[in-house]
């Protein structure tokens, strides 16, 4: 579970802010991955980590309004590509 107190995340144009056991950790936004609603983007790079969100094909999408929500994976790893967080969940873009 994403919103769990182990990894949650707020994906932004310009950085995303991940929460790893109780600390923030801020990732640029790898403007060369692939476009996701409302400005976020599948990559997001840091000195410490890397996240990558990917939409699972043919997984569930739905939208209410301006927030769009889709089936995804979200993995983390560390700088030597080690993964240190993999789950499946659904993704939800909002704008900010």
């Amino acid at each position: 579970d994403w919103s769990s107190d182990v990894c949650s995340s707020d994906l932004q144009e310009e950085r995303g802010i991940i929460k790893l056991d109780d600390k923030p950790v801020v990732l640029a936004a790898d403007k060369g991955s692939t476009k996701l609603p409302q400005g976020a983007w599948s990559h997001y790079v840091g000195k410490e980590y890397a996240l990558t969100l990917t939409r699972i094909d043919g997984g569930k999408t739905t939208k209410n309004g301006l927030v769009e929500m889709f089936d995804a994976q979200l993995m983390i790893t560390d700088p030597h590509d080690q993964i240190v967080y993999n789950s499946k969940g659904t993704a939800q873009c909002k704008p900010m």
